[in-house]
């Protein structure tokens, strides 16, 4: 296993910074995004020549990209107060991001190049221009349309020709799958700096219960699964799953909201006296400019509904991350945030001066009013999926947490606590140069096609798309049986067994999940968007009407409003929804 690593040189030909094993996915926004009215004051002139950015991965969940029948893109997206843009700007971004894997000219961050540990660059660059699959995380909980996204994204790419080539593992069966041994006994080894190592962090195979926790920056996810000896045995329907949306970016929102925004934590500078100024170590400043002229009441947050610590109240975090992102002052809380939750691990006290406020804050502080009740969280949560499980903590042999947020002590004191019999794997979250590693969960992807029987293949060969544009296709205009609609997708060599489940749902009044937006995401959407009328016409009336137990009657006017719009999804995207895919993942020996 090799693991892939950027980067950049520099005008004079040398490295601009040392090998990355991450790329952000995180973008700058086109100066000439669709400016839309708010409610907010104007912002000035040198706000409006700021360069926003932003976090590509939360908008792929909102919906999928169209041309609507006045030719224009939607939805559109308002990622901060003064600045909106379509969806399909993300998704394109996405695809010149992933086009850094080719070193192309294309990509938006020209001068990075991609390679391998262990690999030489010309082998390297005819592996990633022959690849046969990619292979991606898709949080457990989150839906099509961010499978569908990411395929478009990686069509534009031009890493893969077919949707079918690329392939989701939820988050936390990758983490787990990144400590195992192939399925047939075969051992496995990490190209390093060093040379080989092998994945396993401990001699003994792993058998019996097993948890995984990966906590990453929008979702914490979890899964339970009962390891046999033979790994081989094991596939996708033996594990359990369970996320919930809140994680490292939520912490931050939450330091800000219980650590920076109360009038008790902060001291105006200009009250300060110069004794205080020169005594205070370790003081953090923004390298943003002119911070220092701007005031802290500028921001408003006390106008908006904040979002309760360690919850996910999603539209609320929405909120407020859009007023953060649409000044500098806010940029530069985030940044703080950010700041405060690293550095507060490793020393006691942290100083910060940002606008015309100064706080010194204790890392007591951050465990008691941020970590604590996230842990409480996590411990709920947890709770959850053992109950549903039916197994004690104490059944629990081995645990493996994975993302930034695990290397917290307190969390880690926490699992420990909560899993008194268990071997608990983590890796170190930062590499010797302070730099992140290469994420375990990457690790984990690239070890599905040693698991296959890890893929959930049903979803992988029939989307929720293709099995309701197909319902769409084969109805008649009559009432039909649920017999009936399953004999006549049979005729067209459908598998029923494997998805008649998802067709009943449908039948039962349920859209696609992803469709259209849906709350809470929805949020994300601009007024004009949110009031979307092929939006309003699809969710104004049930597809079906139910006769008897079984038995549904088509609703004409709906039929054609959803037929228009998926023929104008499929008008604007690569991705054809009319063909199953073919999943042929076993490895060649």
């Amino acid at each position: 296993m090799y693991p892939i690593y950027w980067s950049a040189e520099n005008p004079a030909g040398g490295s601009a910074f040392q090998q990355s094993f991450r790329l952000p996915a995180e973008v700058y926004l086109p100066t000439a995004s669709e400016q839309t009215a708010t409610a907010s004051p104007q912002p000035d002139a040198k706000l409006k020549s700021t360069l926003y950015s932003a976090q590509l991965k939360p908008y792929l969940q909102v919906a999928i990209p169209y041309k609507s029948a006045r030719q224009k893109w939607e939805p559109v997206l308002q990622f901060n107060e003064f600045s909106a843009g379509p969806l399909v700007w993300v998704v394109r971004s996405l695809a010149k991001l992933l086009l850094t894997l080719k070193s192309d000219r294309q990509s938006t961050t020209q001068g990075l190049t991609a390679t391998a540990i262990g690999l030489k660059e010309p082998a390297f660059h005819n592996i990633i221009n022959n690849i046969a699959g990619v292979i991606c995380t898709c949080p457990s909980s989150w839906s099509e349309q961010y499978r569908f996204n990411l395929r478009e994204a990686l069509l534009n790419s031009k890493l893969v020709k077919h949707p079918q080539q690329v392939f989701f593992v939820e988050e936390a069966i990758a983490s787990l799958l990144s400590v195992l041994d192939a399925g047939n006994g075969e051992a496995v080894q990490l190209s390093h700096s060093q040379g080989l190592r092998s994945v396993h962090t401990n001699e003994q195979p792993l058998v019996g219960d097993t948890l995984a926790i990966n906590i990453g920056a929008t979702a914490t996810e979890m899964a339970l699964v009962d390891l046999p000896e033979n790994l081989s045995q094991f596939a996708h329907n033996d594990f359990m799953l369970h996320s919930f949306a809140y994680a490292g970016k939520g912490i931050e929102q939450d330091i800000i909201c219980q650590l920076l925004l109360p009038p008790k934590s902060r001291q105006l500078r200009s009250e300060i006296t110069g004794e205080q100024v020169s005594s205070q170590p370790g003081l953090w400043q923004s390298n943003i400019p002119g911070l220092d002229q701007m005031h802290w009441q500028s921001l408003g947050l006390e106008d908006l509904e904040l979002p309760r610590v360690g919850e996910p109240d999603i539209v609320a975090r929405i909120y407020l991350q859009q007023r953060l992102e649409s000044s500098l002052l806010g940029q530069a809380v985030l940044d703080a945030a950010l700041a405060l939750k690293l550095i507060l691990q490793h020393q006691e006290s942290f100083t910060l001066d940002l606008a015309d406020q100064r706080w010194v804050l204790q890392r007591r502080d951050l465990e008691s009013q941020v970590l604590v009740p996230f842990v409480r969280r996590l411990n709920r949560e947890l709770n959850k999926l053992l109950v549903a499980r039916g197994i004690p903590t104490e059944a629990i042999n081995q645990a493996i947490l994975t993302g930034g947020v695990a290397s917290i002590a307190t969390v880690n004191r926490w699992l420990k606590q909560k899993l008194p019999n268990a071997k608990i794997i983590q890796d170190s979250y930062l590499g010797e140069n302070g730099a992140p590693n290469c994420s375990r969960v990457a690790y984990g992807l690239a070890m599905l096609p040693l698991h296959p029987q890890a893929l959930e293949i049903p979803r992988q060969q029939y989307t929720d798309y293709f099995l309701f544009t197909e319902l769409l296709r084969l109805l008649p205009d009559r009432p039909l049986s649920f017999s009936e609609i399953i004999q006549l997708f049979e005729g067209r060599g459908i598998n029923t067994r494997i998805c008649q489940q998802r067709l009943l749902a449908f039948l039962e009044g349920e859209l696609p999940p992803g469709l259209i937006p849906n709350t809470p995401d929805s949020a994300w959407l601009t007024q004009s968007s949110q009031n979307n009328p092929d939006y309003h016409a699809i969710a104004s009336a049930p597809l079906f009407e139910k006769q008897g137990s079984l038995t549904y009657r088509p609703n004409s006017q709906q039929l054609s409003y959803l037929r228009r719009y998926l023929d104008a999804i499929k008008a604007s995207t690569q991705q054809s929804l009319d063909e199953p895919y073919t999943v042929n993942f076993a490895l060649e020996v």
